[in-house]
């Protein structure tokens, strides 16, 4: 979701279940940055099944975000925080956020949200964050 004068918009990433985090942030950067300037493609708006919201580095550490219709599901991100964390026996300062799965229960139940919720997780986890 993107701010813009008058509300949110919600740009659309086609078939990110075949690119990798940084394609998938480069993406979404040229997204934001058209979306910012008014200049979306109307298949860049339509055709969405899954959200992401993020109300920023000044927005709450947790937060539940509300489903866009007709999609069946919404991811929420807090704030990114440095945390302490047990690593290894060890005692590091991460940074770290917390997730937020809200799914819309015709479509899927809880069991499912958990599968993907953790899915979300283990990938994040996982990724390489060289993005630059």
């Amino acid at each position: 979701m993107v701010a813009v004068d008058g509300g949110l918009l919600v740009p659309v990433l086609h078939g990110i279940d075949r690119l990798s985090v940084a394609e998938i942030a480069q993406r979404r950067s040229e997204l934001v940055g058209r979306a910012l300037q008014g200049k979306l493609r109307r298949d860049e708006l339509e055709g969405a099944t899954f959200s992401v919201s993020n109300l920023g580095p000044n927005g709450p550490d947790r937060f539940t975000a509300m489903i866009n219709p007709p999609e069946s599901a919404i991811l929420a991100v807090g704030r990114e925080r440095d945390t302490a964390v047990v690593r290894g026996g060890g005692l590091q300062i991460r940074p770290m956020v917390q997730l937020t799965l809200t799914v819309d229960h015709r479509i899927a139940d809880g069991r499912l949200a958990s599968e993907v919720l953790r899915a979300i997780v283990e990938a994040l986890e996982g990724a390489t964050w060289n993005l630059l």
